[in-house]
């Protein structure tokens, strides 16, 4: 099998690994951040976990 290798477009910037992996990581915890508050009660409920069957009657 042959690799074949991806170019960037004319004019368009190379992004190096490096500059990858911190782009990623930026992204990554972007979506991942939490308000202080959020960050105190982030263990405060437990985890929600899915029921077998129905749900109860009300």
């Amino acid at each position: 099998m042959s690799e074949s290798t991806i170019t960037p477009g004319e004019g368009e910037p190379v992004e190096t690994p490096l500059e990858l992996k911190a782009r990623l990581e930026r992204e990554r915890k972007s979506q991942s951040d939490l308000a202080p508050e959020e960050e105190s009660l982030k263990d405060w409920l437990p985890r929600a976990t899915p029921t077998d069957g129905p749900a109860p009657a009300p």
